[in-house]
């Protein structure tokens, strides 16, 4: 499963950097890193008690995270603006 959300969130990666909205990028690497990354493998490891595989599954499902916002961010259309070009 991780290396499904890796496989999918390089692609989405692209997209982003490549518009240059580093407000997008930031956002999602705070969301992925720190807040569900660590939120998700807190609840099912410590909250649902699955211990170690608790923290494992957190750590699978949060590397689809990013994947979930960029194609929100494709869909919008807002990519394809140059209002955030330098």
């Amino acid at each position: 499963m991780i290396f499904f959300g890796s496989a999918a969130r390089s692609g989405m990666n692209a997209l982003i950097n490549g518009s240059g909205n580093y407000i997008v990028n930031f956002a999602t690497a705070i969301c992925d890193g720190i807040i569900l990354r660590i939120g998700l493998a807190l609840l099912f490891g410590l909250g649902f008690k699955m211990q170690h595989y608790g923290f494992w599954l957190g750590d699978a499902l949060a590397g689809f995270t990013p994947l979930w916002i960029r194609l929100i961010f494709y869909f919008s259309g807002k990519w394809k603006s140059d209002a955030y070009a330098g």
